[in-house]
């Protein structure tokens, strides 16, 4: 497996910019299907390869980079046929495998400044992008879906060595940290998925305990 360094892209758009310049903007391409539909989906270039006698390996990578492709669509989507969301926990998880693959630079940076757009002034972070008014602060799959504010910077600093991304986010950073800060001194209310998953293992650990007693 390797992957290629991704071509000149030229200047970086202006820091602090918003809204995606033309060469930010990612592409678009559509592709025909087994069933003659033709889904949109950006026009990365290909930066990986993956070759393997066995070709079941072979396959999977093949339907690993066309899903990757059919849930990016100007923004990482949780699925390509239902939600078409912009989950920031599924933009984050899926982020490594597309950059192994894929010159898809452009097309996080753009997501990124949608999740710099939607904080809050109390530097809470939806976990949609782009968000609505109503839903998506501080709740739901916090703060684990937040993560995204900072390893997208991460891995963009990991794959092409740049870290304008992060010098970008840096202020929404910690902007965020002082919102989680803030959760924390009141006593640990409203904790998201951190506090589910420890309640819920602590609710497991217990009926354990009452079986192994019974």
């Amino acid at each position: 497996m390797g992957r290629r360094a991704p071509a000149e892209q030229g200047p970086r758009a202006e820091r602090g910019r918003r809204g995606p310049s033309e060469r930010d903007a990612p592409r678009f391409s559509r592709r025909r299907t087994l069933w003659g539909q033709t889904p949109w989906s950006c026009d990365f270039d290909s930066v990986g390869s993956f070759k393997i006698s066995d070709l079941v390996f072979g396959k999977l990578q093949d339907a690993t980079c066309r899903s990757y492709l059919s849930n990016f669509t100007g923004i990482p989507t949780d699925c390509p046929h239902r939600e078409k969301n912009g989950w920031t926990g599924d933009a984050q998880l899926a982020m490594e495998t597309g950059l192994w693959n894929f010159d898809a630079k452009a097309g996080y940076v753009h997501f990124m400044r949608m999740m710099i757009d939607a904080l809050k002034e109390s530097g809470a972070v939806s976990v949609i992008n782009p968000a609505s008014a109503g839903w998506g602060y501080g709740s739901a799959p916090w703060p684990a879906w937040d993560a995204a504010l900072f390893e997208i910077p991460w891995q963009i600093y990991r794959f092409y060595g740049d870290d304008a991304p992060a010098r970008e986010a840096y202020p929404a950073m910690k902007k965020y940290f002082s919102f989680v800060g803030g959760k924390a001194r009141e006593g640990g209310k409203d904790q998201g998925v951190f506090q589910q998953g420890v309640l819920q293992g602590h609710s497991n650990k217990t009926k354990e305990t009452k079986n192994e007693h019974a």
